[in-house]
């Protein structure tokens, strides 16, 4: 959702102010985290599990400032990276952007967890927009 000033949904954004996003048609998606971007694009992280399993794999959907989905990052505004070995699971779960003043491009630092042997590992991924 997005709200107005005086805290009532924005129509603008959406439907009617509201935004529903699946990332699988068959199984669990998650966004856990959000950073808005310059431009007011939205960049949502979090995991999705892959096919009919309960591995989930780290996502990243980029969406237009009205809320649409960001059709010039990757398919259908999705970026969906296996971190984890074979059937392991892993997610991410904080964004972060970075700027960068030698190039005019901002990247997206996501962080978050994948299965090790038999713990977590931490993963951070980098992301060109």
């Amino acid at each position: 959702m997005r709200l107005s000033v005086n805290g009532a949904l924005d129509a603008s954004f959406g439907t009617a102010g509201r935004g529903v996003y699946a990332l699988s048609t068959t199984n669990w998606d998650e966004a856990t985290a959000l950073v808005q971007q310059a431009d007011g694009k939205l960049l949502l992280g979090g995991w999705v599990y892959t096919g009919n399993s309960s591995s989930a794999d780290t996502a990243l959907l980029r969406l237009n400032a009205d809320g649409s989905r960001d059709a010039s990052f990757g398919p259908g505004g999705v970026r969906i990276t296996p971190v984890a070995a074979g059937t392991r699971t892993d997610a991410g779960r904080a964004l972060a952007l970075q700027p960068d003043d030698r190039v005019p491009t901002v990247r997206v630092l996501q962080a978050g967890e994948a299965s090790g042997n038999s713990d977590l590992d931490v993963v951070l991924m980098r992301h060109w927009l």
